[in-house]
């Protein structure tokens, strides 16, 4: 039997649930770049001159990051972010979890 959530989750637009994912996946991403580096959510706001607070809301994971802010955080931590490096594209006629071929 579906749970209240579970018929909420499947009104939500397959693109929308990718998109929270990949805002996650980005987040979580930061965070582990933060914590490698030793560094604090302030210790990234002072680099980008924002306030702590602005830091803090990006990390909550629901943040719509732009392509400028990943290229500014990437720069203020020295690492990839966002990796965009080209791939072969899937075999013919296949997809994979979120681009399925009909």
């Amino acid at each position: 039997m579906a749970t209240k959530l579970d018929v909420i989750y499947e009104r939500v637009p397959e693109h929308t649930r990718l998109m929270v994912s990949k805002s996650f996946d980005i987040t979580e991403r930061i965070l582990d770049l933060l914590d490698a580096r030793g560094w604090t959510q302030k210790d990234l706001a002072e680099k980008l001159s924002k306030k702590e607070s602005e830091i803090s809301r990006w990390m909550k994971g629901t943040h719509n990051f732009t392509l400028e802010t990943i290229a500014k955080i990437e720069l203020a931590l020295g690492e990839t972010v966002l990796d965009t490096s080209k791939r072969p594209p899937a075999s013919k006629g296949k997809g994979n979890k979120y681009h399925k071929k009909s």
